[in-house]
């Protein structure tokens, strides 16, 4: 079983609101959760990563931005995230001068110590 199996395999409640929200095309399709991360220049940068993540949680939708210290992640459904980070990259928010992506690294908001001290690693399988 997937850990985010498309709408039409889950078991929602009767919920009026669930009826009047479409979807987004990943949601429906159950694609898996992946993450960007943008960081900025120290100097100068395009926007602050407080004000990325304003920006995005306005403009789209089905989508959890999150700020770290001078980096922001952004988490939703796979097919979502190519959507909104090839319009991300093509506005004025972006500068490849400025602003680098990440996206191999990232493991969403989760990262936190586990038991031993160590950072949990939410992608390891034990």
């Amino acid at each position: 079983p997937s850990a985010h199996p498309p709408l039409s395999e889950q078991q929602e409640p009767n919920c009026p609101i669930r009826k009047l929200v479409t979807p987004t095309d990943g949601a429906k399709a159950g694609d898996r959760v992946r993450y960007i991360q943008f960081t900025d220049s120290m100097y100068n940068a395009p926007c602050q990563p407080y004000q990325r993540s304003y920006v995005e949680a306005y403009r789209f939708r089905g989508i959890d931005p999150g700020t770290l210290s001078g980096r922001q992640i952004v988490e939703c459904r796979e097919r979502d995230l190519e959507k909104y980070a090839k319009e991300l990259i093509n506005t004025e928010l972006f500068d490849a001068a400025l602003t680098g992506i990440r996206g191999c690294t990232v493991h969403g908001h989760s990262l936190r110590l586990d038991e031993n001290g160590m950072m949990f690693d939410m992608l390891q399988r034990f």
